[in-house]
């Protein structure tokens, strides 16, 4: 005789009960659902159909809001090429050329004959409309970039971008106002801007010339004044080492500077970021959120 777990039962039935545990262990699911059993095995397998679908179903959503991003992207860059296409013609030199009804996007302009270009016109900022020459706004644009590429520019024009020196020095043949606009990392605002500026071409480097400050925050970038550009490959600034690589951005350096709006966006220690010294207090530098550099006729 032998004991089940919660009566005396014999031989026979002690048999008919290893039986029913064996189906229960080794049986199908078909044969556990019409017993009202389940194995653990079925109810993991269960799970992982459960799981699976739930995946199915999140990457077709991940797709759809992938679509939908582009496609907005698709709409607002048709968009800005109507309106440029619309105003194309050698009469439209700078942003200011345009009429601020239109409204702000990406416009084609020619600064000088046979020279056109893109650019961001900024028609919503005080003083406006101004023609964008950098924007910083996050990471997802590498601005420690070689000569060839600040020669020429870089980026996104309704996001993070570098017009180029080139493009700089065709709208700055004349000089120009410029205005720098920026946000801190703790979302202070502050600008400052320059009744003169303008840079010189490559064969001068692209010299800087700036004067004439005037706004809420400290004249940092007049220091910068008659210095030359310097990338990683090209050493142009009065310091012993090289400031483009120390403070890891291409800019008019001296000694190195005071304002470096081209360093890394959003780093901890402030010699490489992307600071403004003086902003809050005279000689103590301050991280950047947003920056934005821009340009229009006197």
């Amino acid at each position: 005789m032998v004991y089940s777990p919660r009566y005396r039962q014999t031989d026979q039935q002690n048999e008919c009960a290893l039986r029913h545990r064996d189906r229960a262990r080794t049986g199908t699911s078909s044969q556990l659902r019409a017993n009202g059993l389940f194995s653990v095995y079925d109810f993991r397998r269960r799970a992982e159909s459960r799981r699976r679908e739930t995946f199915i179903i999140m990457m077709k959503i991940c797709g759809l809001l992938d679509f939908a991003r582009h496609r907005a992207e698709s709409i607002r860059r048709e968009h800005d090429n109507i309106k440029g296409n619309s105003t194309q013609n050698s009469d439209i030199k700078t942003c200011g050329d345009l009429d601020s009804a239109n409204g702000s996007g990406v416009y084609r302009i020619t600064p000088v004959p046979d020279k056109s270009f893109d650019v961001y016109c900024d028609m919503d900022s005080e003083g406006g409309p101004w023609t964008v020459i950098q924007n910083r706004e996050n990471n997802e644009v590498d601005f420690y970039r070689d000569w060839d590429q600040y020669k020429t520019g870089f980026g996104d024009q309704h996001g993070n971008y570098w017009l180029g020196n080139d493009g700089i020095f065709a709208l700055t043949k004349t000089p120009c106002v410029l205005r720098i606009q920026l946000e801190s990392v703790n979302e202070t605002f502050g600008y400052a801007e320059y009744t003169e500026f303008q840079i010189s071409d490559e064969a001068e480097n692209y010299t800087l010339s700036v004067s004439g400050f005037r706004g809420n925050i400290s004249n940092a970038f007049e220091e910068n004044n008659g210095q030359l550009f310097s990338t990683a490959e090209r050493d142009n600034d009065a310091y012993f080492k090289n400031c483009a690589v120390i403070r890891k951005a291409p800019w008019w350096h001296r000694r190195c500077t005071a304002v470096n709006l081209n360093g890394e966006y959003n780093v901890i220690h402030w010699r490489t970021s992307v600071y403004w010294k003086g902003f809050y207090e005279e000689d103590v530098p301050t991280r950047m959120k947003k920056t934005r550099m821009m340009l229009k006729k006197p």
